[in-house]
């Protein structure tokens, strides 16, 4: 029944992002009563799933991670009806719908297990705690999602380009409007939740320093933007920048103090002598090691981004597509990519790792070529062909992570694994430039051509590199 409610109300939090973005592939309004909704249903459906995981563990789901978790999305959501009821425009959901449903994932993938609760008044302090702190963020998140949107439809007005996003987004002055009463209400929930916590801990004598570092950071971040705008005067498009830039930095500081190794890599780091260094992945052995692989991730890279960098172009000139004629054919290569992406790693452990990026690579350049050979008017077979084009080219990804890291030891993994992605990334970012460069004397059919020569030096650079499968990592 939990596990039902929340995927339920998971689904629906999705479903009402994806309805608030109708505007983005045709020429109308959202459908406001629907995305609410939508909305209202996942937050009924989160309460639902809330109240029975109370009933069932006898205990309020904000003590454990996953419980906080799911109450941190459920927290998010409502905010966010709440705003959607009030001004009566949804734009917001396509931002913070998803944002909702994130943790609420998490929350169930990590698993909803209570942790032992405080009894008598001490409960109710953290309790109180805990849900005015949820408040604070979820506002803090609020105003953010409202600056983002400022600033990307005020470039879109500055720029003189009247889509989807003039259409869709609601007037700047509602942005800004959202954003400084969030900012205000945000700073209210922060504030007591920090207050709250810093008595608790000075009281009981109990203190998660790191969490309260991070709670602290977080109000000093949302008193920034209050006093900045009801002091300071703050003009909107700056407390739009900042709320954007100081909510990014709080979650990635959430991160940081949240996801720590597991305790057997944590004491073999504390055993372990060796220490990792820049230069020492491009000594002895490792030398060929590093040289191979940075080949490997150039070709891979380097034949993705020719290929999905100049199809459209591909299909509106070699094909004679209009630009919303091309949306079924991108949908096609999207969706394979999709697809490959999950099913990449299924196959990546079924049949190795040098094997499967041989087969995909070779199937990637082989599709590429029949791709842009078949002939003019069968544009029927051109639309089938793109979901087993995005298939491949995404599928020899989803090994590519764990095959770097296999590559290298324990002490230099994460040096090794960063150099030779990014060097491909970087090396690989020149063949959208050469094919836009030979598509002047050949054509971009022609030149993209040269996406599919990319795949060839990568399955040149697993001749240098051994199979990894299996392999104990030290």
């Amino acid at each position: 029944m939990i596990a039902i409610a929340h995927f339920i109300a998971i689904s629906f939090y999705i479903g009402a992002a994806a309805l608030a973005a109708t505007p983005f592939a045709r020429p109308v309004g959202a459908p406001v009563r629907g995305v609410i909704a939508l909305l209202a249903t996942g937050v009924l459906m989160h309460a639902v799933a809330l109240v029975a995981f109370a009933r069932s563990m006898g205990a309020v789901p904000l003590a454990g991670l996953g419980p906080a978790l799911s109450f941190a999305g459920f927290v998010l959501a409502a905010t966010l009806l709440t705003v959607e009821l009030l001004a009566q425009e949804v734009s917001l959901t396509l931002v913070a719908a998803p944002l909702a449903a994130l943790p609420t994932t998490f929350a169930n993938l990590i698993g909803l297990t209570p942790a032992a609760e405080p009894p008598g008044v001490r409960g109710i302090w953290l309790f109180a705690h805990i849900a005015l702190s949820f408040l604070g963020i979820a506002a803090f998140a609020t105003a953010a999602a409202a600056g983002m949107m400022y600033l990307i439809e005020r470039r879109e007005l500055k720029s003189r380009r009247f889509g989807a996003i003039f259409r869709f987004f609601p007037p700047l002055a509602t942005l800004d409007r959202v954003n400084h009463l969030a900012a205000i209400t945000g700073w209210l929930g922060l504030t007591l939740g920090v207050v709250l916590a810093g008595a608790y801990s000075i009281a009981y004598r109990e203190m998660n320093l790191p969490q309260l570092m991070w709670g602290t950071g977080a109000w000093i971040a949302v008193s920034g933007i209050a006093v900045g705008r009801v002091i300071g005067g703050w003009q909107a498009r700056r407390a739009a920048v900042y709320s954007s830039v100081t909510f990014i930095a709080v979650l990635v500081l959430y991160v940081r103090w949240a996801v720590k190794d597991a305790p057997e890599a944590e004491a073999r780091r504390k055993e372990s002598t060796d220490r990792g260094s820049f230069p020492a992945i491009f000594r002895g052995p490792l030398l060929r090691t590093t040289l191979f692989a940075s080949l490997l991730a150039t070709g891979v890279q380097g034949g993705y981004y020719g290929l999905f960098t100049w199809l459209p172009t591909y299909l509106k000139t070699a094909r004679g597509l209009s630009v919303i004629g091309t949306g079924g054919y991108l949908f096609f290569l999207i969706t394979g990519a999709f697809v490959g992406y999950i099913c990449g790693g299924y196959v990546t452990d079924r049949l190795g790792r040098k094997k499967t990026f041989v087969l995909f690579a070779v199937l990637s350049a082989l599709l590429i070529v029949a791709y842009t050979a078949i002939p003019a008017g069968a544009n029927t077979a051109i639309l089938f062909l793109g979901f087993p084009l995005g298939f491949c080219a995404s599928a020899i990804f989803s090994g590519f992570g764990s095959y770097l890291a296999e590559l290298y030891p324990s002490h230099l993994r994460g040096t090794g694994q960063g150099f030779t992605y990014n060097f491909g990334r970087g090396v690989g970012a020149l063949f959208p430039a050469g094919i836009g460069f030979a598509a002047q004397s050949m054509g971009v059919g022609g030149a993209v051509i040269f996406a599919a020569a990319a795949y060839g030096i990568a399955v040149l650079a697993l001749l240098g590199l051994p199979e990894t499968v299996g392999r104990e990592l030290g």
